[in-house]
């Protein structure tokens, strides 16, 4: 497109690959920038080079799976990565992200802030849309803060935390409330995640019952949730609780991905 020739690369809350591609091919297709040639003229995307290139750019960011599996078949982590890898290939300016870190494990989120943290030591510009703060007060260099569409605070990591308006609106302080302990290991404000949902998509057969839902719930809170009869509530919980596939989306449980054959088996044998 014409903002991504110019220098300008973005990643999305839901990946956006293709899935009938393999992710080495996802990521080579976006060194051509686009440019195939006629439809028989597909040499440059096939290319050794192009190919070397891409694999390089997979494993830079932290991929460790087969660089010729669908993506498709891809758990949600490597999704991420490999869409990542993607938008780098088109050498951008600017890298724009979208929540990188749903649906992710306490583990992945720790790898994916020092993935982002090398792509902008290296010198691209990034700009991080997120609402996981111990990733937020980790990777940046300042942050800007909005609620309700309006500007709330600016400023560097210890000062946008201190701020008395932003512990009111994101971290749930009332007037006259003393605010929650920070995690003596991370710094963060913050409680840890325990379950992490992100995109979730499940129903029956060609029904779909639940469209891109987002659930995260922290060590120490109690998270309701509501719905009219219909609404996929029993959905949601089955899937959760491993007793509805297929799903799509990220599914976490106190940093393990349950979207996993292996994970999914053990918690249908119980």
């Amino acid at each position: 497109c014409h903002s991504a020739r110019h220098g300008i690369s973005r990643t999305y809350q839901t990946t956006q690959l293709f899935t009938g591609m393999s992710a080495a091919d996802n990521v080579a297709i976006a060194l051509t920038r686009g440019k195939l040639g006629t439809l028989l003229g597909i040499a440059g995307f096939r290319a050794p080079a192009v190919r070397d290139e891409a694999r390089a750019l997979l494993a830079a960011c932290g991929y460790t799976g087969n660089p010729d599996a669908s993506a498709a078949d891809l758990a949600h982590v490597d999704r991420r990565l490999v869409e990542i890898a993607r938008a780098l290939a088109t050498r951008p300016a600017v890298l724009l992200l979208d929540e990188p870190a749903a649906g992710l494990s306490r583990e992945d989120k720790a790898t994916l802030g020092r993935l982002l943290r090398r792509i902008a030591d290296s010198g691209i510009a990034v700009g991080l849309v997120e609402h996981d703060m111990s990733l937020v007060m980790d990777v940046s260099d300042s942050i800007v803060v909005i609620d309700a569409g309006q500007h709330l605070s600016a400023g560097t990591p210890d000062a946008v935390r201190a701020d008395p308006a932003v512990r009111r609106a994101y971290l749930g302080e009332a007037s006259g409330t003393p605010v929650r302990r920070r995690n003596r290991q991370t710094g963060a404000v913050m409680p840890p995640e325990v379950l992490g949902v992100s995109a979730l998509r499940a129903g029956y057969g060609a029904a779909p019952v639940l469209h891109d839902v987002d659930l995260q719930v922290r060590e120490g809170e109690m998270v309701a949730l509501l719905g009219a009869n219909g609404a996929g509530k029993s959905t949601l919980m089955r899937a959760l609780s491993g007793l509805h596939r297929p799903v799509q989306g990220g599914i976490t449980f106190d940093g393990t991905d349950l979207r996993s054959e292996e994970h999914t088996s053990e918690l249908q044998s119980h």
